[in-house]
């Protein structure tokens, strides 16, 4: 397997998207990247953009939402604190249909210095569509990306032998997936609230006792004894059955 240097993506590169999808010679042969943006070429590999459609999935307590969103030029993805979004690339890529090329998708430090989580996928070698990468904010102050702006890069690989599989990946059926796979049912949400709800209340339960017993509220120990113990018992129930759900 030997790495393709920017020498060698320019020798088998093509980014005219119409000739590569109606000559199956070219598909044979050359590698698509359209739109192609000479900048974003490394010397060791592509950057690629910020495409126009993202999904994002919000781990808010009180709804956790999964929405597909479209982003218009010179427009900014907000990724708040835990989000985790999905973002399709500007390029639509190409492989050489032969099967004797394949690529990685790594980090830009720029974007992992942000707090955003670390990229490692593959690229198989008969891929053809926009690339669907999903990245989570790990930091606590939102990070803004915006469209167009550079956020990963594909490094492309010679193999040592052709490919034999067939993969013929859908990106568009990986977005759907997503889509259904983030958007958690209602009956899985309220378990969820319930469940830090008894939380907080295993830690307030004991502290509202201090405070009777400081302030010598006209109830007796023995019926706060008692509460306490009823409080304490039903939580560590509902707990273990959350729990085990």
């Amino acid at each position: 397997m030997t790495l393709l240097t920017d020498t060698s993506i320019d020798e088998i590169l093509i980014n005219a998207k119409r000739d590569w999808m109606q000559d199956p010679d070219t598909q044979q042969e050359k590698l698509l990247i359209a739109p192609f943006h000479r900048p974003c070429l490394t010397p060791v590999g592509y950057d690629l953009r910020v495409g126009e459609r993202y999904l994002k999935m919000s781990t808010r307590l009180t709804r956790p939402q999964a929405k597909s969103n479209r982003l218009k030029r010179n427009s900014r993805i907000t990724i708040k604190h835990n989000e985790i979004v999905a973002i399709e690339t500007e390029e639509f890529i190409g492989m050489p249909q032969n099967r004797e090329y394949s690529g990685i998708l790594v980090s830009k430090v720029s974007i992992a210095e942000k707090g955003l989580s670390h990229i490692s996928t593959s690229l198989d070698p008969d891929y053809k569509g926009k690339m669907v990468v999903t990245l989570t904010n790990h930091s606590k102050r939102s990070v803004t990306l915006k469209r167009e702006q550079p956020f990963c890069t594909v490094i492309f690989f010679k193999n040592e032998k052709p490919a034999t599989q067939i993969c013929e990946k859908d990106p568009n059926k990986h977005i759907t997936f997503l889509l259904e796979e983030w958007s958690l049912p209602p009956k899985r949400i309220g378990k969820k609230l319930l469940f830090n709800i008894l939380k907080i209340s295993g830690l307030l339960i004991p502290l509202l006792y201090l405070l009777h017993l400081y302030l010598s509220v006209g109830v007796n120990e023995g019926e706060v004894a008692l509460f306490v113990a009823f409080s304490s018992s039903l939580f560590w129930i509902l707990n273990a059955l959350l729990k085990s759900d």
